[in-house]
């Protein structure tokens, strides 16, 4: 049994809420303002609050800032809207719906926020958090991420999300987080590289095409939108895509409808849109590169990945993991890092970020001499026992991005030049190669491509 506070203006609304949860075993209490609902919990152990988001003196979000203790919160409303969707789960309620609401789904948010098993109720939310992938240690740098995806993940008004973050963060990671932890996860997960769709192929990989639409479509063809119906649909290098294209995404994305090519009637689907970039959204926008209208539709909820360098604890557990992975496919032990080893791992500055760290991991068991058990710091790239020297010598005080530069530089030095191997080895892609280089000196600009 719990105890229940309900914050409505309205008291007739009290009755049948005070009912439903009374009849699931639940001991309630209800009051009709914000002040009252804040001397009770201030003077009574509430295990749950069920508060309407209008009140007449302070609305729901704000009571949930100002409550004495931690208590799990769902926000209830008339109106229910997006962007208070956002502003309520970023101050901590466990849910946001609309009232009225079927009874099934709101006992199953009450269960949700009490962390109770559910009873096979097909009306029933899946009672899941987003699981941090094995790639992702939580940090003190990422565990706020985390607890927002977790909250974010479990909103059913949440429909479009941005995730930022250099190349080889994991983005795509927090994309399938969000989907497994949500009331989507029964339903697809479906990845597209939308910088990889040309005019010509946009409208149908997307929206599908009806048999005859145009040469070669001998068969009606359903589009990612149909395909990942009630799913997620995650839209990567979402910075990258053509402009001609991104005006056909708003569209979709303001009315949830498209047409197949060919088609002369609309289609209703219910998809999450997660796109994630590499790329600052805010200079392209700026510099017409990027429409101002898409970035703000779908950044209403963003989310940024922070680079391996900013959470340095992660780097020697994440290389421990993935050195263990690489060595049970590979049927042999795992070694072990030296001390030197791991002071170089730490100062280096990762430019390709967890993907680098993944591509070493593997590299090493191929370059250990057979029945090495550890790995020290000759047995390192280059690159990363450069940086451990230059950092090592009390007169450098080299910044992070001409540290990042020289490591570029040798890399590409020792592919002669070739920008494609150089992006291999570093961890990203060619595009964010090219960036890094505009960005810099200059000087690698005059190598071949």
């Amino acid at each position: 049994m719990a105890r229940m506070l309900i914050v409505f203006d309205d008291a007739s609304t009290h009755e049948p809420l005070r009912t439903l949860l009374m009849h699931s075993g639940h001991l309630v209490h209800t009051v009709t303002t914000a002040a009252a609902a804040l001397g009770l919990c201030g003077n009574t152990q509430i295990d749950l609050m069920i508060t309407e988001l209008i009140l007449p003196d302070l609305n729901g979000i704000e009571l949930l800032k100002r409550l004495p203790s931690p208590t799990p919160v769902i926000i209830l409303t008339r109106y229910p809207e997006h962007r208070s969707a956002v502003e309520a789960m970023k101050a901590g309620a466990r849910d946001y719906l609309a009232w009225p609401c079927d009874e099934a789904d709101l006992l199953a948010a009450v269960r949700q926020a009490l962390g109770q098993p559910h009873t096979g109720d097909v009306h029933a939310l899946p009672d899941r958090d987003a699981k941090i992938p094995p790639e992702v240690i939580v940090s003190a740098q990422t565990a706020s991420l985390w607890q927002m995806i977790v909250r974010i993940a479990k909103s059913p008004l949440i429909k479009t999300i941005l995730i930022q973050g250099e190349t080889g963060t994991g983005k795509e990671l927090v994309a399938k987080a969000l989907h497994d932890g949500s009331p989507r996860c029964a339903h697809p997960f479906i990845p597209l590289n939308a910088a990889a769709l040309s005019d010509h192929l946009f409208e149908s990989e997307l929206f599908g095409h009806e048999r005859g639409a145009f040469t070669d479509a001998k068969a009606a063809k359903s589009g990612l939108c149909e395909l990942a119906d009630r799913g997620t649909l995650f839209l990567d290098e979402i910075g990258d895509m053509p402009l001609s294209l991104q005006a056909k995404l708003l569209r979709f994305l303001e009315t949830g409808t498209f047409r197949r090519v060919g088609a002369t009637r609309e289609t209703q689907v219910n998809v999450r849109i997660v796109a994630a970039t590499n790329r600052p959204l805010e200079q392209d926008v700026a510099g017409g590169r990027f429409r101002a209208d898409l970035y703000y539709r779908l950044r209403s909820v963003p989310l940024t990945v922070p680079p391996l360098r900013e959470r340095p604890a992660e780097i020697l557990p994440l290389m421990q993991r993935f050195l263990s992975q690489a060595a049970v496919a590979a049927g042999v032990p795992a070694p072990q890092m030296s001390r030197q080893a791991i002071d170089a791992l730490q100062r280096y500055p990762w430019p390709g970020n967890v993907r680098e760290l993944k591509h070493l991991a593997e590299a090493m068991l191929i370059v250990l001499p057979q029945g090495q058990a550890e790995v020290c710091l000759e047995h390192l790239p280059d690159a990363l026992r450069t940086t451990h020297t230059i950092m090592s010598t009390p007169e450098s005080c080299q910044s992070l991005a001409s540290a990042e530069r020289v490591h570029i530089d040798r890399v590409l030095a020792r592919v002669h030049g070739n920008k494609t191997q150089a992006a291999h080895l570093l961890g990203i892609s060619r595009q964010t190669l090219r960036v890094k280089l505009r960005d810099g000196n200059g000087a690698a600009l005059r190598l071949v491509s």
